[in-house]
């Protein structure tokens, strides 16, 4: 894993907890907003090349979609791939009620065989999952410290995107559910974009002050309860764009 993460300020010190519990109540509370509104209804001039539509808003009293995903044998590269692959084949029809949900994904141990190292299922309603006889996922995952590769489902666009994902004390399942929630709605309101590289990082912990600058809108951010800490949120993940150099092409 990277380096340690310096010590936070204790309480009562400018950027202590208190104020790092009052930027993720926030975040997270803007997340839940946002879910309630749908997916946005307009699609900027420049993504008309790869997204020509943006998906239809849910009928009111539509079921609540989840997706289910069967885990054998995967790393982190092939889950990141395989979950972007998913989410770009996902109807059009179904992605603002999945989106509605909070992008509910459930993971299962088993064997996907016939799917490679993961099957994806959905989205659905609970009771299309209900009686499929599987194991919760529980298993330990080896992480690189970091990795690289371009979201699948068009030729590079040239944009860099940033993804760090705290990793101490966070389980397998949990950390896959961290990921696959960060990715899957930066992909359904078209933050991430297919062709772009996608650098990941996996840090010990995530500093919310320093990850999401005062101000800044343009980040996706992953944030849940900390077990650690009853009560209190934690920065799971934070994906951002990566400024071009002056000059670049």
């Amino acid at each position: 894993m990277s380096a340690k993460s310096k010590p936070l300020p204790a309480r009562g010190e400018p950027g202590g907890p208190l104020e790092r519990q009052i930027i993720l109540r926030k975040i997270s509370q803007r997340r839940c907003d946002r879910a309630r509104r749908g997916l946005p209804a307009a699609t900027p001039i420049e993504w008309l090349g790869w997204e020509p539509r943006r998906p239809p808003a849910a009928m009111p009293g539509a079921s609540a979609l989840s997706v289910m995903a069967v885990v054998g044998d995967v790393d982190c590269e092939g889950f990141i791939a395989g979950l972007l692959e998913f989410v770009h084949t996902v109807p059009l029809e179904d992605r603002d009620s999945w989106w509605r949900n909070l992008t509910k994904t459930l993971f299962f141990r088993g064997s996907p065989t016939e799917h490679g190292a993961i099957a994806w299922l959905g989205p659905g309603t609970a009771e299309q999952f209900a009686d499929l006889g599987l194991e919760r996922f529980h298993e330990t995952l080896k992480l690189p410290d970091e990795l690289e590769l371009y979201v699948p489902g068009g030729p590079p666009t040239g944009r860099r995107m940033s993804l760090r994902v705290a990793t101490k004390e966070v389980t397998g399942r949990a950390y896959l559910t961290h990921l696959q929630h960060v990715l899957s709605e930066a992909y359904l309101r078209s933050f991430l974009r297919p062709g772009d590289r996608l650098e990941v990082r996996h840090e010990d912990n995530l500093d919310p002050v320093e990850e999401i600058p005062a101000g800044n809108r343009d980040f996706e951010a992953r944030i849940a309860s900390d077990p650690r800490s009853p009560g209190c949120l934690r920065l799971y993940a934070n994906l951002t764009v990566v400024p071009a150099l002056h000059g670049a092409p």
